[in-house]
């Protein structure tokens, strides 16, 4: 029976070729557009889940408050992560600062953006799967720097580049590791990793905000309990500073540090902040391309059952013909049916190609950007 249906649909669309090409590419397209616009969508809302706490990772971020305005930065004082080592609640603790330097290795000389200097706890709070060596050890050490794939290739080609060295402003650092490169689903992209040196390290609280810590909760922590207990970290350690007559003052007059948590999930589509370490994009946007995506589906849909249905009228003779020869109701039924769903197939398939063939250039257009804004001053 099906080979009937199959051969019948097939004579009837090689007889209309104009109705079978524009309702299989009108809907193929719409297909396309739709399918481009999840996948964008999709790799939107799944930011940063890669890593394998990512549930548990928080931002600690800073609301200044002044007696006339407020700022609120993404990053914070070096000094801050010396408090929140003391909170039980808090597994592991690491900081980012970013860094653009001139790198060389022999003849070859290159001015790097993506350099991250970093704690040696990275690792224990972010995942960064290693290809080679000991990247956590290559950070404890004062002259260690790890490596992404891409930048070992770029640098050493097919050579092992562990223990070779590379200038980072004519300093030299020991590749001491190798990490597989970051996915564009992150909201902070690197290709080395280099440990923080004295002239990074210290105790401030007050300025110095260029770095951004992170904190990877226990399991069993509530994150709301912890963000009650900043206040009075930020007492003990800016009236140590500044003395504690002198900070309530400072406080009477208007000024306060409230320092926060943001999800680690939650940075790419909701987060705004002075400093930000990449641009971000609004849930807003995204919830409107999901939106437009339906949409497009919708349209072309009503538009193949639209053509469909003109058409139908003029198979009226058709159908007489076939009940005078016998038919049933019900036949007749599924021979329409499987001719649609013969077409439909035929458009799923051509849509998934030209998404296919599409996506590159997608994803060239909408690729996350990599500049910082807090080097574009």
């Amino acid at each position: 029976m099906l080979k009937h249906y199959l051969t019948i649909a097939l004579r009837n669309l090689r007889k209309h070729p104009g109705y079978a090409l524009i309702n299989v590419l009108g809907l193929a397209v719409g297909l396309a557009c739709c399918l481009l616009i999840v996948l964008f969508v999709r790799d939107e809302m799944r930011f940063d889940r890669h890593h394998e706490q990512a549930d548990h990772i928080y931002r600690v971020a800073l609301d200044r408050i002044y007696p006339t305005n407020n700022v609120v930065w993404a990053p914070v004082g070096p000094g801050v992560i010396n408090g929140l080592h003391e909170f039980p609640e808090v597994a592991h603790v690491t900081r980012l600062s970013q860094s653009e330097q001139a790198v060389r290795k022999s003849e070859k000389l290159f001015f790097e953006r993506d350099i991250l200097r970093v704690d040696p706890a990275f690792f224990d709070v972010f995942t960064a799967p290693a290809v080679a060596g000991d990247p956590a050890k290559a950070l404890q050490q004062p002259g260690g720097v790890v490596l992404t794939e891409r930048a070992a290739r770029k640098y050493f080609g097919e050579q092992d580049p562990l223990g070779e060295t590379l200038l980072f402003q004519d300093e030299p650092f020991i590749v001491g590791g190798v990490v597989a490169d970051p996915p564009a689903t992150s909201h902070f992209a690197y290709d080395f990793l280099l440990p923080f040196d004295e002239m990074h390290m210290g105790d401030d609280w007050g300025s110095a905000f260029f770095f951004y810590t992170y904190v990877a909760l226990r399991p069993d922590a509530n994150p709301a309990a912890l963000e009650a207990k900043f206040p009075a970290m930020t007492k003990k350690y800016l009236g140590a500073e500044d003395g504690e007559d002198s900070y309530d003052s400072w406080l009477a007059s208007g000024n306060a540090y409230r320092y926060f948590l943001q999800p680690l999930t939650d940075i790419h589509l909701h987060s705004d902040l002075k400093w930000e370490i990449a641009p971000n994009s609004d849930a807003t946007y995204v919830y409107l391309f999901a939106a437009i995506a339906l949409f497009i589906l919708l349209i072309a849909c009503i538009n193949f059952m639209n053509l469909a249905t003109a058409r139908s009228a003029g198979r009226a003779r058709e159908v007489g013909l076939r009940k005078v020869l016998g038919s049933k109701r019900s036949q007749l039924i599924r021979q329409f049916l499987f001719e649609s769903t013969l077409l439909t197939a035929v458009a799923l398939v051509l849509g998934i190609t030209l998404a296919e063939v599409a996506l590159p250039a997608f994803d060239a257009i909408q690729g996350p950007a990599r500049a910082n804004p807090a080097f574009q001053r």
